[in-house]
């Protein structure tokens, strides 16, 4: 019996390993990502299309911990209704033309954004979805990203579009939903 416990224990050792070998389980692949935006979402600007690059996680990762913070505070009668986007808006009254929006200040606060940020940031929360046929499965990052770059919420309209940008994007699971954060910054 000591001998079927110490093996259950390395077995269970080794699962873990390997659980966190392969990361967090974020379901988006990262490059497939960023080539279908590329390939099929037109930024169109003076100068022509404009290429993303992965920029990695760091921004998307700021919005995250608000949208946590937000999930957190939310009432456990409310969390199946949890609206990411809903939660981070705050009812700015807008007052007139403006390079930042007044309706997600606690996003920009966190990405360091000011009236004085001369690129273009946008942003967008998405849900993930669960494929279960294989159709899905083999077309869901150009799903992902097509539903990502749809309704692109601005958070500072720059001085103009140069043809490059970089996009960072991470994913959160909340509950039983996993969501896919999407921060766009287009290089003035």
């Amino acid at each position: 019996m000591k001998m079927f416990k110490k093996l259950m224990a390395v077995a269970l050792a080794g699962v873990l390993a390997l659980t966190v070998l392969t990361g967090c389980g974020s379901s988006v692949d990262r490059k497939e990502f960023v080539r279908y935006l590329n390939d099929n979402v037109k930024f169109l600007a003076g100068s022509g299309m404009i290429e993303l690059s992965d920029a990695g996680k760091e921004q998307a990762d700021k919005v995250i911990a608000l949208v946590q913070e937000a999930y957190n505070k939310t009432a456990d009668d409310k969390k199946a209704d949890f609206d990411p986007m809903d939660a981070l808006e705050n009812e700015a009254e807008i007052t007139g033309p403006s390079k930042l929006n007044p309706n997600y200040e606690s996003v920009e606060k966190a990405l360091g954004l000011t009236k004085d940020t001369k690129d273009t940031y946008l942003f967008n929360i998405v849900t993930v979805d669960k494929n279960t046929s294989e159709y899905n499965k083999k077309y869901a990052t150009s799903q992902l990203a097509q539903k990502a770059m749809t309704e692109m919420e601005t958070l500072v309209k720059g001085d103009g579009f140069g043809n490059k940008g970089t996009v960072s994007f991470d994913t959160v699971t909340l509950g039983d939903t996993e969501y896919l954060v999407v921060v766009v910054k287009i290089i003035a």
